[in-house]
């Protein structure tokens, strides 16, 4: 996947060139900015990890752990409502969406807390702030029923 380019200002007369790869079609084609599509992005990583740190915490099975975080991302990236960015896979109802997104979100942030407690209140906190800094993302992934 091509990445699109982005410009970062530096100051006056400076300005930094940045390449997002593989992430390009969230940030271009998105309900949301770039800063929001980029800690988005950052938040689905660590929700993964934390799913996998917490099974690994219950079942001491590295096996388990990858298991079921993968389980998760190939959850989360196939039941889509449309244009999100892209096609769906498996077009859902908007509710079903955000419902699996919470789910994946919490239990990423369930998970990570069983290992890293401080670093837990961070994601929770940069979560909800995520949400309450995309309505228009929101708004678009509801408008599907």
């Amino acid at each position: 996947m091509p990445g699109r380019e982005c410009f970062v200002s530096l100051g006056p007369g400076h300005r930094a060139s940045v390449v997002i790869v593989g992430y390009a079609r969230l940030v271009g084609d998105s309900h949301m900015d770039p800063l929001n599509a980029i800690g988005r992005f950052l938040l689905e990583l660590v929700a993964l990890y934390g799913i996998g740190r917490g099974v690994w915490e219950a079942s001491e099975s590295v096996v388990a752990a990858v298991v079921v975080a993968a389980l998760a991302a190939f959850v989360w990236g196939r039941f889509r409502v449309p244009d999100d960015p892209g096609p769906a896979p498996v077009a859902v109802p908007g509710v079903v969406r955000l419902v699996l997104e919470l789910t994946v979100l919490v239990a990423g942030g369930v998970g990570l807390a069983a290992a890293h407690e401080r670093f837990a209140v961070i994601y929770f906190v940069a979560l909800a702030v995520h949400y309450a800094t995309t309505r228009r993302r929101l708004q678009h992934v509801l408008s599907f029923r």
